[in-house]
């Protein structure tokens, strides 16, 4: 009769063990921002690579290096180490220009939290001496670009 019981405790505990490791993990907001992004701004296309592609299939059948840009460079500016102006220049240095670039920036920067904004604008902030100047917007980067 005790061993019945033990049994049954060991197999009530391992059942509930292993219905938390089928439990997937909470998502993070960078995940929760790439996954919109990823469904609201299909197709995501820079220079001549499908990146809404790529990030389906972690970056299989675009550049290697085109990607790895793609989703480093995206990371800093959602967490606001880069400027969305400095994202928009390096990855058209990176991947180069095609005729779905401005959508597609303007797409993935539309979805971009505040906080984001607000740290990149915190770590660009003029010297205390220099004129104020607005933040960059997609619209004068395009206007400066060729």
């Amino acid at each position: 009769m005790h061993r019945a019981r033990a049994f049954a405790t060991l197999a009530a505990g391992l059942s509930l063990a292993c219905a938390s490791c089928v439990v997937a993990p909470p998502q993070s907001d960078y995940d929760a921002f790439l996954a919109a992004v990823r469904h609201d701004c299909e197709p995501i296309i820079l220079g001549s690579d499908n990146m809404g592609q790529a990030m389906l299939y972690n970056g299989f059948g675009v550049d290697a290096d085109s990607y790895h840009s793609f989703a480093n460079l995206t990371e800093a500016l959602y967490y606001g180490k880069i400027s969305p102006a400095m994202y928009v220049r390096s990855l058209t240095a990176t991947v180069g220009w095609g005729s779905h670039n401005d959508r597609s920036f303007d797409c993935i920067l539309g979805h971009l939290p505040r906080q984001s904004l607000s740290r990149a604008a915190g770590r660009l902030r003029a010297p205390r001496d220099a004129p104020a100047q607005p933040p960059p917007t997609t619209e004068r980067l395009a206007a400066a670009t060729p």
